[in-house]
């Protein structure tokens, strides 16, 4: 079981770092993309149209929006991997421990409930407070 788990474990760092590369990649192709199509059409835009936007701020706006969407494709990658991970984790400590182990999960999951309500009720009342 050990073995398993530690080839499991080295797999996954592989795979993460060759699917993380490849995200990037279609992110960086994305944002190339988008800044050309942003590029295109600012330059179609009148002068007369643009009047209230300076090329700085517009050059500002593209770079936040590129750049939201070039980390997008690795935001997504990673989203998934928790999924499956906290999926699959719980189950396979529950096949190994039995009862003990589903009530540690269960135990685990509280305490990180409470503590994002914890938080939640915090930051109302400190908006509260101000």
């Amino acid at each position: 079981m050990v073995i398993t788990v530690v080839m499991c474990r080295l797999l996954r760092v592989f795979c993460c770092y060759y699917g993380e590369m490849s995200l990037n990649e279609i992110g960086l192709k994305m944002y190339q993309l988008v800044s050309l199509i942003i590029t295109k059409k600012t330059l179609k835009c009148s002068p007369l149209s643009n009047k209230n936007i300076k090329s700085s701020e517009l050059t500002k706006m593209m770079h936040t929006d590129c750049y939201n969407i070039i980390t997008y494709p690795a935001r997504i990658g990673v989203m998934v991997e928790n999924t499956i991970t906290h999926i699959c984790l719980p189950l396979i400590a529950v096949h190994v421990a039995g009862l003990p182990g589903l009530i540690g999960i269960l135990l685990l999951f509280t305490a990180l409930f409470l503590r994002f309500a914890f938080k939640k009720m915090l930051a109302t009342g400190e908006k509260k407070i101000n």
